[in-house]
């Protein structure tokens, strides 16, 4: 717009030296204003509000052309927000484009992390009334998204169909003509990669018998515990025990009685 604007007062400087030196009418003077006023506002528009250019594709760059001023250096208002933080070759990603203030204009690459000035990965759904393919894999506002800015836009974005390492979305958000941020970044989506993970348990056991109670501690490396079990004889041992109590007794009164007899 400002570089618009300075062409556009060198040319009326330009005309105007000629009026003055040919002595032209007024009326003519002001008709050839006005031509040029017309045409500036036409290339204004048409350089925007139907979405980015292709030289915007080049390196990646995403630099929106036809603004005449240089990027906002101050945070982004606006954010990209990703459903998934992983993806698996062909899977769909929604993608949201969000801001605390409306815009009216973007576009959005889905790049290497390690090579943000590459070619774009996967590739966008275009739903014809609000976006349009831009820079092969990318996308881009169009004339009636500009028409009815908005803070929350959907996206649907197809992952390739092979790895392709980490990638980054960026972000080019036009909230004016002269106000807009360049390659906003979203987090990172990461290859989705299934992790086994296998639990091994060592047990060790402690048996202590005490008046016929048997406590058995378990000591494992997931969780510590301690387990009483009382065991009560069944009929068949205390019959054994009894008969080997008076066995004993038996075998003490034989002794003795021949410890009497022998002496």
């Amino acid at each position: 717009m400002l570089c618009n604007m300075l062409r556009l007062v060198c040319e009326l400087g330009h005309f105007t030296s000629r009026f003055q030196s040919k002595r032209m009418a007024p009326r003519s003077m002001i008709f050839i204003v006005a031509i040029l006023l017309v045409v500036s506002s036409i290339h204004s528009v048409t350089a925007t509000s139907g979405g980015a250019l292709s030289s915007a594709c080049t390196n990646a760059n995403m630099f929106p052309s036809g603004h005449g001023v240089s990027a906002q250096t101050s945070p982004s208002p606006y954010a990209i927000e990703l459903s998934n933080n992983t993806y698996s070759p062909g899977e769909e990603i929604t993608v949201t484009l969000k801001g605390s203030q409306s815009f009216k204009g973007f576009m959005i690459l889905a790049l290497p992390e390690n090579d943000a000035s590459g070619s774009p990965v996967g590739s966008f759904v275009v739903d014809g009334s609000h976006t349009q393919p831009l820079c092969t894999n990318g996308l881009t506002h169009t004339r009636d998204f500009s028409s009815a800015p908005t803070d929350n836009l959907v996206l649907k974005w197809t992952a390739p169909d092979t790895y392709e390492g980490n990638i980054v979305f960026y972000a080019t958000f036009v909230q004016t003509m002269p106000t807009f941020w360049v390659k906003v970044p979203s987090t990172v989506l990461q290859p989705y990669t299934a992790t086994a993970t296998t639990t091994t348990q060592t047990t060790t056991r402690t048996t202590t018998q005490t008046n016929s109670k048997t406590t058995m501690r378990l000591r494992s490396t997931t969780e510590t515990g301690t387990a009483t079990y009382n065991t009560t004889p069944n009929s068949g041992t205390r019959h054994a025990g009894i008969l080997i109590a008076v066995r004993d007794m038996a075998v003490g009164w034989l002794l003795s009685a021949w410890n009497m007899f022998t002496v």
